[in-house]
């Protein structure tokens, strides 16, 4: 396994990164810590991720990965510490502030909402393609492209942005988010307009949902706006809606006087 840490070699460049070990498997080490504590060694830390050394490639690159999913702070030289995210994910006050922690480490790959934003929405997605579509438009390596696959397929069915519909395909359920850059440079505010004295900031809405559905002389448009990410328990709530459009747009897009019951849908 290549090391993640070393420097490219002569005549290579070093592709987009990504968190390498996915989500689940970011959890999993976490809350395996969690039990114990909040502050460890670089070794406890490996050994708590299943290795029996700090100096293997491969806990290098999952030590990496938990700093993507700011999950851990420090230094190997020093000591670890589990944030206040990964704590909420170890330690959860309830199951629904777990969930939300977790889709809080997905919006803070920015490689990864770009390309919840990108792909098709609510319609079945091969693998090969996903990977193909992070090469070709977001700069990951092609000897990465497969690993990339597994990490944001699983972590984003994790949060549930996703469906895994067979082994090699999933289905994105919701199809844009306010990027993990506004959320790291805080709260956007923007001056509004009032005749008193004092105007006050109100907080700038983003789209985190803004999908079109074109159909035979029409289209439908489906957009939502919010100062702020939305919920599991909202992502979960939009799917059943998608479908529902999804569904209409086959009515509309039927030719007038064409049989409905026959099946002949235009797409």
């Amino acid at each position: 396994m290549e090391d993640p840490m070393a420097e490219p070699k002569p005549g290579r460049t070093r592709g987009t990164g990504f968190p390498v070990i996915s989500l689940p498997e970011a959890t999993k080490i976490i809350r395996e810590a969690g039990t114990y504590g909040k502050t460890f060694t670089d070794s406890a830390l490996a050994a708590y991720a299943g290795h029996q050394t700090a100096n293997s490639g491969a806990w290098m690159a999952k030590r990496a990965a938990l700093k993507d999913w700011g999950l851990i702070t420090g230094s190997a030289t020093d000591s670890f510490v589990l944030t206040e995210r990964a704590l909420r994910i170890a330690l959860p006050t309830s199951p629904p502030d777990a969930q939300a922690a977790q889709l809080e480490a997905f919006q803070s790959v920015d490689l990864f909402m770009n390309m919840v934003r990108d792909l098709a929405i609510g319609v079945e997605l091969a693998m090969p393609t996903i990977g193909n579509r992070a090469v070709t438009s977001f700069g990951v390596a092609i000897a990465s492209k497969d690993r990339f696959v597994r990490s944001f397929v699983e972590s984003a069915v994790a949060v549930g942005l996703a469906e895994q519909v067979a082994a090699d395909k999933v289905k994105l359920l919701a199809a844009s988010i306010a990027s993990a850059s506004d959320d790291a440079h805080g709260d956007l505010l923007v001056e509004e307009y009032t005749p008193l004295s004092n105007p006050k900031p109100i907080r700038q809405t983003v789209p985190v949902v803004n999908q079109t559905w074109a159909f035979n002389g029409g289209a439908i448009s489906f957009q939502i706006s919010t100062d702020r990410p939305l919920s599991a328990e909202a992502f979960g709530a939009i799917g059943p809606v998608v479908n529902a459009i999804s569904g209409l747009v086959g009515y509309l897009d039927t030719p007038p006087g064409a049989d409905s019951a026959s099946g002949d849908v235009s797409q």
